[in-house]
């Protein structure tokens, strides 16, 4: 059937309008104005993705010239995401005194307290290694740079990195002394053999004892020899290899 050019341009219309309807329909309702400004105000604390320089950069630029305290809050979560823990404090200390009635302030000052923590775990292991010490007598006294640390074995003494005296001492052994290089972030183990002194030797004894019979034995020949002289003795004296005295 054929229409009239009226017709047709009637049933265009209506296609048109149809389309026209299917499209707002399905378009996604505009912003308002204050989730706009919420959005930009949480920025990185909503987003959960690091901040690299360019984002850092932006959210400065931004609160040079808002002056907006949240923004201070989101720098300081950039910061934490960063892992500068120390700058991140000093922007939620900042976000707290430009914000002194700030809904979440209870919540970021727990995480400035939580940040302090961490800063300080990790300055009290940073540059820090272990020593250990064993040695073959239980018990025994260690002490490094002349401070007493414990008794063998000792394990996983936590120090500075750096080179340290170790002296160990036991009942009836010779101390012992040396040195420990303790490195960061890692173990330095010492093992200790402490011997027992050595007993005297036998032979000078009895090489001694035998010395001091022989100037015994020639003392008293002497005497006995000069005894005889004054008695008016003619015969010689001598001493035979067995120290007696015999006249010849």
């Amino acid at each position: 059937m054929q229409r009239s050019g009226f017709e047709r341009r009637l049933v265009i219309g209506a296609l048109a309008l149809g389309l026209g309807v299917a499209g707002l329909a399905a378009a996604p309702a505009p912003a308002r104005a204050d989730e706009v400004d919420d959005a930009a105000s949480v920025g990185l604390t909503t987003g959960g993705s690091s901040c690299d320089d360019a984002k850092l950069a932006a959210l400065r630029k931004e609160y040079d010239t808002s002056k907006k305290a949240d923004l201070l809050r989101d720098i300081g979560k950039c910061y934490e995401d960063r892992g500068e823990i120390g700058s991140a404090i000093a922007q939620y200390d900042s976000y707290l005194r430009a914000a002194k009635s700030a809904p979440d302030a209870a919540d970021v000052k727990s995480r400035i307290e939580a940040l302090k923590a961490k800063k300080a775990a990790d300055e009290e292991k940073a540059g820090k290694g272990y020593l250990e010490v064993k040695v073959n007598i239980d018990g025994a006294a260690i002490a490094i740079d002349g401070e007493k640390k414990g008794t063998s074995p000792l394990k996983k003494l936590p120090l500075k990195s750096g080179l340290y005296e170790v002296g160990v001492t036991a009942g009836g052994y010779p101390d012992w002394l040396g040195t420990a290089n303790v490195t960061e972030g890692n173990t330095t183990t010492l093992d200790v053999e402490m011997e027992k002194p050595r007993g005297t030797p036998v032979v000078p004894i009895l090489l001694g004892v035998a010395g001091a019979g022989l100037v015994v034995g020639i003392v008293v020949a002497i005497v006995v020899a000069s005894n005889k002289l004054k008695a008016g003795s003619l015969g010689a004296v001598c001493i035979d290899a067995s120290d007696r005295l015999c006249n010849m």
